[in-house]
C-alpha cells in the first residue's frame, strides 16, 4: 500500500511509526501503512511463513481432523485513537506545566491483522463485513500466496490481508473489544462471546497510581476532563 493510504486528519502532519502487517516474500520486508493513522507506537509485523518453512514442519493430519489441517492462524485487532488533546509549551524556567489543549473530538481506527496458513483445504479467512454500523471499511489488502506444494502431494494455502476501518465512534474501557475468533475455536464450540474482551480485564492498580514528579508536588495540577 501507499504510503499516503489514509489522510491527514485536522492539518495535523502525523509522523509515527506505521502499522506493518505481513509481507508474502521476505526479501521485501513487511509492508506498511501509513503515516496518516496515529498508531501511538504500535507496530505488528508476523513472521513470513515461506514454502520450505510449510514443507519441514508439515506433518499430515489424521483423515477428517479439520483442526490439524491449519498451521497457523493469527489474527490481531488494534483499536487506535488519537483522542484530540496537544501539547502547547509555555514560557519559564524549567518545571513550568505546559497546556493541553482540546484541537478536535478525536478519530478512532480499527485494524485487523491476520495470517492464515491451511494443508490440504481452502482456508477460511475473516471477512471484512463487522455487522458493525460504527465501523466504515476504508483499505483492505488481501495478499494470497502461491500454493506451496507438501511431501504427500496436498497444497498447503497462505493467506494474510488487513483490512482498516473509520470508527464514528471510539470504545473506551467500559466497552467489549471484539478481538475476533479463528475458526478452530468455532470447531470447539466455544461459545458467541468466545473472542471478546469485557470490561472486567482492565486493572487500575497495575500501572498506577503513578507518583508526581518532585516539580510537579504543590501545583494543585487538576486531571485533564474536557
Amino acid at each position: 500500500m501507499s504510503q499516503d493510504l489514509l489522510p491527514q486528519f485536522a492539518g495535523q502532519p502525523l509522523v509515527n511509526p506505521p502499522v506493518a502487517v505481513p509481507s508474502s516474500n521476505p526479501s521485501l520486508g513487511p509492508d506498511t501503512v501509513g503515516p496518516g493513522i496515529p498508531t501511538g507506537g504500535v507496530q505488528e509485523v508476523y513472521a513470513d511463513v515461506t514454502s520450505s518453512a510449510v514443507t519441514a514442519s508439515y506433518t499430515p493430519p489424521q483423515p477428517g481432523n479439520l483442526v490439524g489441517e491449519y498451521l497457523q492462524y493469527r489474527l490481531t485487532t488494534h483499536y487506535i485513537e488519537d483522542l484530540g488533546l496537544r501539547a502547547i509549551p509555555v514560557g519559564g524556567p524549567p518545571g513550568t506545566p505546559q497546556q493541553v489543549v482540546r484541537l478536535h473530538a478525536g478519530t478512532f481506527y480499527k485494524v485487523v491483522n491476520f495470517l492464515v496458513s491451511r494443508a490440504i483445504s481452502l482456508p477460511v479467512l475473516p471477512s471484512s463485513d463487522t455487522q458493525n454500523a460504527n465501523e466504515t471499511l476504508y483499505a483492505r489488502r488481501i495478499s494470497p500466496a502461491t500454493p506451496s506444494d507438501l511431501p504427500d502431494g496436498n497444497v498447503a494455502w497462505i493467506v494474510s490481508g488487513q483490512y482498516i476501518y473509520l470508527m464514528r465512534v471510539g470504545p473506551t474501557e467500559k466497552d467489549i473489544l471484539m478481538a475476533g475468533i479463528s475458526p478452530l475455536a468455532q470447531l470447539n464450540n466455544t461459545g458467541s462471546t468466545a473472542g471478546q474482551l469485557p470490561p472486567s480485564v482492565w486493572n487500575q492498580n497495575l500501572i498506577g497510581p503513578s507518583p508526581l514528579p518532585a516539580a510537579a508536588v504543590g501545583l494543585g495540577l487538576s486531571p485533564i476532563t474536557f
